[in-house]
């Protein structure tokens, strides 16, 4: 995950608009997907490609500063304001894994194996806060279920940011 782009100025705080407003769409439209309504707390992270692009392409920094945003406006626009929290949880976990686990493996861990950590850490954020409002720890027995489903839209996620970084790098 060495990539970094040479963007600087006007340019990368353009960039960064477009894949805030892509970051929003994306959740907002997968808020409409009727099979993950089923299962509270799963969804399939289609806007974690945003953030994953930003950690490759900017940092890790960034990329929490995009997710927590996203999740802030996304929580704003849809009227879930209490999302705000569980969202800038989860991303915060999210983000926070991946840089650690991409500096102990180095090259040896690739975007689906990180995207996959990060849907993981990004349900025990989740489920964090919501054990803190109803003060009741016995939520955590409900991510077995929660990583059975974030580990199958990791690796979609994962495949998609695997394939956007390595076309940026190509581009480059």
């Amino acid at each position: 995950m060495a990539l970094r782009t040479k963007l600087t100025g006007t340019k990368k705080i353009t960039v960064l608009g477009l894949m805030l407003a892509a970051g929003i769409v994306l959740n907002l439209a997968e808020n409409t997907i009727p099979v993950f309504t089923v299962l509270p707390g799963g969804k399939l992270g289609l806007a974690n490609v945003v953030t994953m692009a930003a950690m490759v392409w900017f940092g890790p920094w960034t990329a929490l500063l995009l997710g927590i945003v996203r999740s802030a406006l996304t929580g704003m626009l849809s009227g879930m304001v209490t999302m705000v929290f569980y969202g800038g949880a989860g991303t915060l976990l999210s983000v926070a894994a991946m840089y650690v686990f991409s500096r102990i493996f180095q090259n040896k861990i690739s975007m689906v194996g990180l995207s996959m950590l990060g849907a993981f850490f990004f349900n025990i954020g989740q489920i964090a806060v919501a054990a803190a409002v109803v003060h009741n720890l016995q939520l955590f027995r409900y991510l077995p279920v929660l990583t059975l489903v974030s580990t199958a839209c990791g690796l979609f996620t994962g495949l998609i940011a695997g394939k956007i970084a390595k076309r940026q790098m190509t581009e480059e």
